[in-house]
């Protein structure tokens, strides 16, 4: 699409609002992480950015840490990620996925620390009760699922991105029919 049609689509009427660099030149975010920020390797599609961003967000989303999305960008400026690949992976992790990320954190930490499982204890404490008695399980097993899920995510993203663009080339190279 020319220029003039992205303004006119849909997706310009929010691409307009977006700041551009000579209003970012200056900010806070500038001058923490200069210059890197206006890499285009950080905004623009491709293959190995996709799959890092989306690796960089899926390790972060399974930490049990707050604001997940912020180390996750921060990593991905530092590593020259696709930024938006790593905020769209942090939404892994969600309320509806979260208790099955504490129960394999839980799992996975006290298999590695050597522990008995805090598992058993589950029905009888309340689940705050249950991570104030062992962040440290927590911790490693977060640590240890979210090595797991990074890796597992880079690769189907790699895969993904081929797919697509494979399917892009193809449809581009049909011949239309009226």
């Amino acid at each position: 699409m020319k220029p003039i049609q992205w303004r006119r689509s849909w997706a310009g009427k929010y691409l307009r609002r977006l700041p551009r660099i000579k209003q970012l030149r200056g900010t806070f975010l500038h001058r923490m992480l200069g210059d890197r920020l206006f890499d285009p390797r950080l905004w623009n599609w491709s293959r190995h950015g996709i799959a890092l961003g989306l690796a960089i967000g899926a390790f972060f989303s399974a930490l049990p840490i707050p604001l997940q999305s912020v180390p996750a960008a921060l990593l991905a400026v530092l590593l020259r990620a696709n930024v938006p690949a790593a905020l769209a992976g942090c939404w892994v992790s969600n309320p509806i996925t979260m208790p099955l990320f504490i129960y394999l954190q839980l799992h996975a930490g006290s298999w590695m620390l050597g522990r008995p499982s805090l598992l058993a204890q589950w029905q009888e404490q309340s689940l705050m009760q249950l991570i104030k008695a062992a962040p440290g399980v927590l911790v490693a097993g977060g640590l240890a699922l979210g090595l797991a899920l990074a890796v597992i995510c880079y690769f189907l993203a790699a895969l993904g991105y081929d797919l697509a663009i494979r399917a892009l080339r193809h449809s581009s190279t049909k011949p239309r029919t009226s």
